[in-house]
């Protein structure tokens, strides 16, 4: 009977530790991909801040190049 008891303990560690290590791939995947994805949305933020601080200056000040 032991034998029984300690073969269904084993499985189960194994279970949990597949389960732990299923859980944070998961976790870890996922936060790459929110930081993939906030450098995206910061980039487009900055790139637009940056065209529309451009065309202002060209607004402002109409003998400036284009920048």
């Amino acid at each position: 009977m032991k034998n029984i008891n300690t073969s269904a303990g084993s499985e189960m560690q194994n279970f949990e530790d597949r389960f732990r290590e299923m859980v944070s791939t998961y976790v870890v995947v996922g936060l790459r991909s929110k930081i993939s994805t906030d450098r995206e949305r910061i980039e487009q933020g900055l790139l637009q801040w940056a065209q529309n601080l451009a065309e202002r200056i060209r607004t402002a000040h109409p003998g400036v190049e284009k920048l």
